[in-house]
């Protein structure tokens, strides 16, 4: 029998099996044609169907490449598309002689524990499967330059992604748009099995053991998987900056972030001749692991301000007493001290080389007049109000410890504040009932926690940072109580848990909150896992929800508004002022008083009309 018998023979075996499998006549004509090209270049090359590998159809893909273009006088204009209409004809034909297509092969014991490992860090099944197939790739590469993935260097990293763009212009008839970005792309699965296999890559480049302490770290504070190779990746860069400038780690200032931060700019810039589309943000993306690192290895970042000469100690001296003065013999809460604190440290600067033991006993009258032109340029009233109270404070304190040899205090003048010069801004019913709905409807852990800080806040009228200081053991279930521990007296205050209050936290312990040993309620969401900083925190959180649910609203849109909502709700419930300022943690009624101003509206409805006005 003649080979053009043999293979009319098994095209009409091929053709009776793609009837009984019910293909489409047109798509019959495709895979007979494209079959036999295939057979008449596989009987040229000694090769049958039954011993036919995947080089054998690269190499007949790549032949009728070449037939293309000196019959069309060019390239295909899509050659994925192309390829894909040979490609499936051949592979069902090789399906029906083998078995199987194509062929199984033992997994190579690296790449088996790659996948292990990508597993354990990739949460997208498609970026795994990319990575495996790159590796994949690579060791076939290794396998046509006679290496072995253990004798890898540089250079066949090298040669593979010169073999994988020159493959890309022959199917693309084109670059990558982005070369660079292409590059990165094919490399780094090759170089993740490289570090798997030799431990560093490139050889010689042993990472420095902080950073596996730092990837244990940012596990423990729930970063996600995909996240952290780039955060290691971002202080592996950073300690090469270090290195290649003789900086230890340990002796690292605010500077030296600062000029690795201007060199990588202007790489950014000589590489893609423009600058990054938002600085602020590029620089966030860079500062944030460097941050992180420093924390874990220094312990302290930024470092305290270094104190350099007599004039620095003095004032560091000074603050430091006035600190003590305000919280140990007036017993002011820490907030207080960090207001009154920063407010001294400005006045000291401003004095400058007169901030001095011997210069201080000089100051004038004229010099405090000075100094609040200076710093109360542009500041409302009552700003202004502030840190002129902040600046007698301090005053007393310099005179009291005898620094400056008259009371100073009594000579700086306030601006005057109007009792009813402004209504608080607040939240009506109808929006707060609009807010709750909003925030109700979402299920996810975020919403969960949402809604039971803004029903604290709706139901007690807390303030922020009462809400995000709330522990654990500030909950007794068995009686239903709630201990509040208030921002500004600094005493507890037992509540009863509502119902719905009690069921919205105990929805969100059971479903949202993240499994921790923190002892704070609420707990942030977003890596990395912890307590809300500060009572301000919620300003953000309740804005967003806010925005969510289409509230407009004029003045103040943070939790104080809510509280705001909540002492007029009991003002319209005839609540007496002094009830209201124990739940709302008021030292005085004088505090308490200021809400009567929200109820404008009632006191128009009981007014007595003008006599002698006509109806």
């Amino acid at each position: 029998m003649t080979t053009s018998e043999k293979i009319e023979e098994r095209l009409n075996w091929f053709r009776t099996r793609l009837k009984e499998t019910k293909h489409t006549p047109r798509t019959q004509r495709r895979y007979l044609q494209v079959a036999r090209h295939f057979l008449l270049f596989l009987d040229k090359r000694s090769v049958t169907l039954e011993t036919a590998a995947p080089p054998d159809v690269s190499a007949f893909i790549h032949h009728e490449l070449i037939l293309y273009r000196r019959q069309q006088g060019r390239p295909p204009r899509n050659v994925v598309d192309w390829r894909c209409g040979l490609t499936p004809g051949i592979h069902y034909l090789l399906r029906l002689v083998q078995g199987v297509w194509p062929p199984t092969c033992l997994e190579q014991p690296w790449l088996v524990r790659l996948k292990e490992e990508l597993q354990r860090d990739l949460a997208d099944p498609k970026k795994r499967a990319v990575y495996l197939r790159r590796c994949r790739d690579f060791l076939r590469h290794l396998e046509t330059q006679s290496a072995s993935i253990e004798e890898a260097r540089a250079i066949h990293v090298t040669s593979f992604a010169q073999t994988k763009l020159t493959a890309y212009r022959k199917r693309h008839n084109r670059s990558p748009r982005y070369t660079q970005r292409w590059k990165v792309a094919i490399g780094s699965p090759v170089r993740r099995l490289l570090r798997l296999v030799h431990g560093c890559w490139p050889p010689g480049s042993r990472p420095d053991p902080s950073l596996e302490r730092f990837r244990q770290l940012l596990t423990e504070q729930r970063f996600q998987p995909a996240v952290i190779p780039s955060q290691v990746s971002a202080v592996r860069v950073f300690l090469r900056f270090l290195q290649s400038h003789s900086i230890a780690v340990e002796a690292v200032t605010p500077e030296d972030v600062r000029s690795y931060l201007e060199s990588r700019l202007a790489e950014f810039e000589r590489k893609y001749k423009r600058h990054p589309r938002s600085v602020t943000i590029w620089r966030y993306w860079r500062t944030g692991p460097i941050r992180r690192y420093l924390q874990l290895v220094r312990g302290q970042w930024p470092p305290e301000k270094r104190i350099e000469g007599e004039l620095d100690v003095f004032r560091r001296q000074v603050c430091t007493g006035y600190g003590h003065w305000l919280t140990d013999l007036h017993g002011l809460s820490q907030e207080t001290l960090q207001k009154n604190g920063h407010a001294a440290g400005v006045f000291l600067q401003w004095l400058g080389d007169r901030a001095s033991l011997k210069s201080l006993r000089t100051l004038t009258v004229a010099d405090i007049d000075a100094f609040l032109a200076w710093r109360n340029q542009g500041l409302r009233r009552a700003t202004r109000c502030g840190v002129v109270n902040c600046l007698r404070s301090f005053l007393r304190f310099l005179y009291a410890e005898g620094f400056i040899e008259r009371d100073l205090a009594i000579a700086v003048n306030r601006p005057i504040l109007y009792r009813n010069e402004n209504i608080p801004s607040a939240f009506t019913d109808e929006q707060v009932k609009q807010l709750q709905d909003c925030i109700r409807n979402d299920p996810t852990p975020l919403g969960l926690r949402d809604y039971a800080m803004l029903l604290l806040v709706v139901t007690y009228g807390l303030r922020a940072g009462e809400v995000v200081r709330l522990k654990l053991e500030d909950i007794n279930w068995r009686r239903d109580q709630l201990r509040i521990k208030q921002s500004k007296t600094g005493t507890d205050l037992l509540l009863p848990l509502m119902p719905a209050v009690g069921h919205a936290i105990l929805n969100y312990l059971r479903k949202g909150r993240p499994q921790t040993s923190l002892r704070e309620v609420f707990i942030k969401v977003n890596a990395p896992l912890g307590p809300f900083a500060r009572g301000s925190s919620l300003y953000t959180v309740f804005g967003r929800r806010i925005r969510l649910a289409g509230i407009k609203t004029e003045g103040k849109r943070g939790p104080h508004a809510i509280r705001y909502a909540r002492a007029m709700s009991l003002l319209r419930a005839n609540v007496s002022l002094k009830s209201i300022g124990d739940v709302l943690g008021h030292r005085s009624s004088a505090a308490t008083q200021v809400y009567l101003k929200l109820a404008t509206e009632d006191l128009r409805s009981v007014a007595l009309a003008v006599p002698g006005e006509t109806e």
